[in-house]
């Protein structure tokens, strides 16, 4: 009976000892993260989180949630990452944001007017499938599939995926830069709400914990 219980409280011991490196790596990971978002809350500009652990993607300021998203699905491809912060270098869709075009003096007389007002694009103008280029990452945004047509352009988009990923890859490597795809999942809402909020520049932080 005494070695049975010896016998337990190895195996309790020995997992414990298993599973205390996995915290120290989520503490250091969760430590990074505070650290980027405090460099990022100091300046006054909105900045992004993909929190891929918690299924989100936060706007904020200043420390602040401005929107909260979820995250429908994802997938990684390419070197592994646990937190990583870079600022957006471009945006770029097959369909760009509809935007009405204004000719010169087709205002009238109210072009000199104070009643003149130019339309701004609202969240329904933009696309809802995109990809976002970091340094040395790149984030395709899609809609989730909902119906024959969506299931149709999404394996239009994983075909294109496919060959435009090892391209990437293959770029930065020549460049002698490592190269992480991410594939996420959005309602069209929250999709078109990415598009319409990031601008070049942006701060981004991706937190993802390895498995």
């Amino acid at each position: 009976m005494l070695l049975k219980l010896l016998f337990i409280l190895i195996i309790i011991l020995s997992s414990c000892a298993d599973a205390l490196p996995d915290e120290i790596k989520s503490l250091m990971a969760e430590q990074v993260l505070l650290e980027e978002e405090i460099k990022l809350a100091k300046e006054p500009h909105i900045y992004f989180i993909f929190d891929f652990k918690d299924k989100k993607i936060y706007i904020k300021a200043s420390g602040k949630a401005l929107k909260e998203l979820i995250i429908k699905d994802f997938g990684f491809w390419g070197k592994p990452l646990d937190v990583k912060s870079a600022a957006l270098i471009k945006k770029s869709s097959l369909f760009g944001p509809k935007q009405s075009k204004i000719k010169p003096g087709s205002a009238g007389d109210n072009g000199n007017s104070g009643d003149f007002q130019l339309d701004a694009l609202e969240l329904a103008d933009m696309p809802e499938s995109y990809s976002l280029s970091l340094d040395g990452i790149l984030i395709d945004i899609k809609p989730e599939t909902e119906g024959p047509i969506s299931l149709l352009k999404n394996t239009y988009r994983s075909i294109k995926l496919h060959i435009m990923r090892p391209l990437h890859a293959v770029w930065n490597i020549i460049r002698g830069k490592q190269f992480t795809s991410i594939i996420v999942s959005l309602g069209k809402k929250e999709a078109q709400a990415i598009y319409w909020a990031m601008h070049e520049g942006a701060g981004t932080i991706i937190y993802y914990l390895l498995p």
